[in-house]
């Protein structure tokens, strides 16, 4: 147990990377809720990303190359403690992939004998048994954990606003570390601002909402969590028309990507002839290339939108 007496705040670092565009305010939040200091790897720069590509296998999909140089960032800062969740469910029904269930066994192989005390509590689709795991791993007491998770659910923030009104509007789908890394996505955001193009993504909307929109696809239920956002968001789109377009952003090597994307496509070919792009990003894709695959399908949108 946390002693009383013991006045030096602890520490627990925090990899921005992964899951944590997905949870992160919720760990950051719950954490200080039990009176520890969050330190956060700083937003992913060509620095983390070289030491993350140095020290990952190459056949890994990028967002997990980059998550072994922040882990590396976090190293170097000394926390007492790193926060490496295990990522199975996140909810009850859909696994996460291979290589995100194996990250947490994969960075403490690699960085065995220079990594701090991990906490490493397992999410199995109940984020607050997993965050009670992580309190109990820390040593802390039932009361403290449940204040930290009472603060928790008072601070939670409000679904998503609408985007900017901007002359197009298109649905970015692609996995939250994606999305929300300006690294990895290359600053989507920003070039699609520079088109005149707002955009909404899954997280605009809940879990659950999303969940009830897969299920009435006509395809079998996803095993995996991506897919299920994809198809449900994918069918939201499709049925009410709420987009000019539909972007599917993804990392080069995602295998639940490759098979998901397809499903999807052939359900707006089929319901919303709605028109899409694919964009397989990695650490060796041109901005150049990218920007004139952007351009051009704006002018299809554009072209749609004429006729």
């Amino acid at each position: 147990m946390i002693q009383a007496d013991d006045k030096r705040m602890k520490t627990v670092g925090i990899p921005r990377s992964m899951y944590y565009f997905e949870y992160g305010q919720l760990w950051k939040s719950f954490f200080e809720g039990l009176g520890t200091e969050v330190v956060l790897s700083p937003k992913t720069d060509e620095k983390i990303l070289a030491e993350g590509i140095k020290c990952a296998s190459s056949d890994l999909c990028l967002p997990v190359k980059t998550a072994f140089g922040h882990v590396k960032n976090l190293i170097e800062r000394n926390p007492d403690y790193i926060f490496l969740p295990e990522i199975r469910k996140t909810n009850k029904n859909c696994f996460t992939c291979p290589k995100s269930i194996g990250l947490n066994s994969m960075l403490k192989n690699t960085f065995a004998g220079s990594m701090q005390k991990t906490v490493s509590p397992r999410l199995n689709g109940n984020s607050k048994k997993m965050l009670s795991d992580a309190a109990r791993e820390m040593g802390f007491g039932s009361v403290q954990t449940k204040k930290a998770l009472r603060a928790v659910e008072k601070g939670r923030k409000p679904e998503n606003a609408e985007p900017q009104k901007r002359e197009f509007k298109v649905a970015l789908i692609g996995h939250s570390y994606m999305l929300g890394d300006n690294k990895l996505n290359m600053d989507m955001e920003e070039r699609l601002k520079k088109l005149d193009v707002s955009f909404i993504t899954p997280d605009t909307f809940r879990k659950k909402r999303i969940s009830e929109f897969a299920e009435n696809t006509g395809f079998k239920r996803p095993f995996w969590n991506s897919a299920q956002k994809s198809f449900g968001f994918t069918k939201y789109i499709a049925d009410n028309k709420a987009a000019d377009g539909v972007i599917f952003l993804s990392s080069f090597g995602c295998g639940t990507d490759a098979l998901s994307t397809d499903f999807c496509r052939e359900y707006l070919k089929q319901h919303g002839k709605i028109p899409s792009l694919t964009l397989s990003l990695d650490e060796h894709t041109a901005e150049a290339g990218l920007n004139t695959r952007l351009e051009a399908f704006r002018d299809c949108m554009e072209f749609r939108k004429m006729r």
